[in-house]
């Protein structure tokens, strides 16, 4: 009888999922948080599922916010200290104490420009010249216009490894509802921390994800993968009618990130090994692949890796060459691990050759802040890219 007390008391005070949003939306996405937070509303409650909100809108407090039927209600206001990567561990721990679940997952809301990181000076933010160097070089993530901050991948990894260590276990899921978050360098940094990743190639719409329609699939017996799923899928649906075919989201399984990166390693080692041997005949093959190779938003430094490695795998098998058959053969074995890391992946219909993973390959400047990526320190990536670029590294 008592056990059977513990248990019914227990399941009534720990949900199956938490589901945290981190949501910066001080610098010019106030009407987008409007926007989901009412779509998140009207989705209705389930009391095995706890969708908590931190919104920081302006000035120097944040809002934490609990989902009830056809509203959001605030349950407290919180001072936010001046690193970004802390807020977001602090509002994780507060939502995981307020709230318990058996899986959790948290979503980072905001703007994002992908692997690059903006320049400091003096280590004050200059905000303005700061947000300029963001948008048109694409630098950094979160960006605090209160604390004139921009996060960079190494304080995302950083506040990651604390909720990894508080919960005692990696997170269920982490979503990026932000600009090009789907990229080979920034899961690498941070997949020994989570299950499961969400997240877009190219720039996302403002509108972001369709929070009411994933709150309506998720269910409490859902698996982290299937939750993946059901991000993807309401993603699709809702751009399929609401954009003009230019849009992007995959979920990938972090427990083959190094399965590929092992494998993508071998693929740059051959390369560079060909390229010592018969650099005149492969130079222009590699070329002209990453030149042809699908890049995101702007200044398409980030390609899309899978199309790249098709593109390379096509130059060769063209040049009738017999020392291509091992190259060949390596780059099969990327994409087949590439295939299985991407467990589902949408592209609309003017990109359709995205694939789910990005990675940095700039075709003329290269840009020093990569350098400080574990994936730049620990791949072979960085000896493939000293061969594309003039600017050797």
């Amino acid at each position: 009888m008592i056990i059977i007390i513990i248990f019914l008391f227990f399941s009534q005070i720990c949900a199956s999922w938490n589901i945290s949003i981190y949501m910066e939306a001080s610098y010019s996405l106030h009407d987008a948080a409007l926007k989901n937070l009412n779509d998140l509303a009207s989705s209705g409650p389930n009391e095995e599922i706890n969708f908590l909100v931190q919104l920081h809108a302006q000035g120097n407090y944040a809002h934490h916010l609990y989902n009830q039927k056809n509203k959001i209600i605030q349950i407290q206001k919180v001072e936010l200290t001046e690193k970004t990567d802390q807020n977001i561990i602090d509002f994780f721990k507060w939502s995981a104490n307020y709230k318990s679940a058996e899986k959790y997952a948290i979503i980072l809301w905001d703007h994002g420009f992908g692997i690059l990181n903006p320049k400091k000076n003096n280590d004050k933010w200059e905000l303005e010249k700061q947000i300029l160097e963001c948008r048109r070089d694409h630098k950094g993530m979160l960006i605090d216009n209160y604390h004139n901050n921009v996060m960079n991948v190494k304080q995302l990894s950083n506040a990651l490894k604390e909720i990894s260590i508080f919960l005692n276990k990696k997170l269920d899921i982490l979503g990026m509802d932000l600009c090009m978050g789907s990229m080979m360098e920034i899961v690498f940094e941070i997949s020994e921390y989570a299950q499961c990743y969400v997240g877009s190639q190219n720039c996302e719409l403002k509108d972001g994800w369709d929070y009411a329609k994933i709150a309506q699939d998720l269910k409490f017996d859902t698996k982290p993968e299937d939750f993946a799923k059901i991000i993807v899928d309401a993603y699709k649906k809702y751009y399929e009618i609401n954009a003009s075919g230019v849009f992007t989201i995959s979920a990938l399984k972090l427990e083959f990130i190094n399965m590929v990166k092992k494998n993508l390693d071998r693929v740059c080692q051959e390369i560079i090994f060909l390229w010592n041997q018969e650099k005149i005949l492969i130079e222009p093959l590699i070329e002209s692949a990453r030149n042809e190779s699908l890049g995101f938003c702007l200044h398409q430094d980030y390609i899309d890796l899978i199309n790249f490695l098709e593109r390379m795998k096509f130059k060769f098998q063209n040049s009738f060459k017999d020392q291509f058959l091992k190259i060949i053969n390596l780059i099969d074995a990327t994409i087949s691990d590439l295939q299985q890391f991407v467990i589902v992946n949408v592209a609309g219909k003017k990109i359709i050759q995205a694939n789910g993973i990005s990675i940095y390959a700039p075709s003329k400047y290269f840009d020093n802040s990569y350098l400080d990526c574990n994936f730049a320190k620990e791949s072979l990536w960085i000896s493939f890219l000293n061969l594309l670029n003039s600017h050797k590294i």
